[in-house]
């Protein structure tokens, strides 16, 4: 059975805010490890396109997590699954007839309901400007070539080969 009130706001969100209560909370949550999510293997290529991109951004908000790769395949999935739909539809059009009345396109509705998944997942993932406004971050990292890497940027040099 569900808790009464809204869902607790964990522990580490409370303290990138800069909340008293982050510093008064007792230190038992479980904490996600840091890193890069492995892409899983069996995603489609426009997926895996995503994928980079997204762990791209949130790597550069300090925000990745090894815990967080299904998290981030679904959200994959529904962004390839909008971008489908939103082709169908320029083909289509956005309505069509029915007897003496125009109806709306049925993929609408699904890309409606798309849309407020996508903004639940960039809220949840700090990708939004009110979810990135409430966190407070560390000051930049220095150059991380294997983020680099994965967002496809393959400028490495190998080290002793000329």
């Amino acid at each position: 059975m569900a808790g009464k009130g809204p869902a607790r706001t964990p522990t580490a969100i409370l303290k990138a805010r800069g909340s008293q209560r982050g510093k008064q909370r007792a230190k038992c949550e479980p904490t996600a490890p840091d890193g890069i999510p492995v892409c899983p293997a069996s995603m489609s290529r426009d997926e895996k396109v995503v994928w980079r991109m997204l762990i791209a951004r949130l790597d550069s908000l300090g925000v990745s997590s090894k815990a967080d790769s299904l998290l981030l395949r679904r959200y994959c999935e529904a962004i390839i699954e909008r971008k489908s739909l939103r082709a169908q539809v320029a083909a289509e059009g956005h309505t069509y007839p029915c007897g003496l009345q125009q109806k709306q396109h049925p993929a609408l509705a699904r890309i409606g309901k798309l849309e407020d998944q996508l903004l639940r997942y960039d809220q949840e993932f700090g990708l939004s400007p009110a979810s990135r406004a409430r966190l407070s971050v560390a000051p930049a990292k220095a150059k991380d070539d294997l983020a680099d890497f994965v967002a496809g940027k393959p400028d490495l040099k190998v080290v002793g080969a000329e």
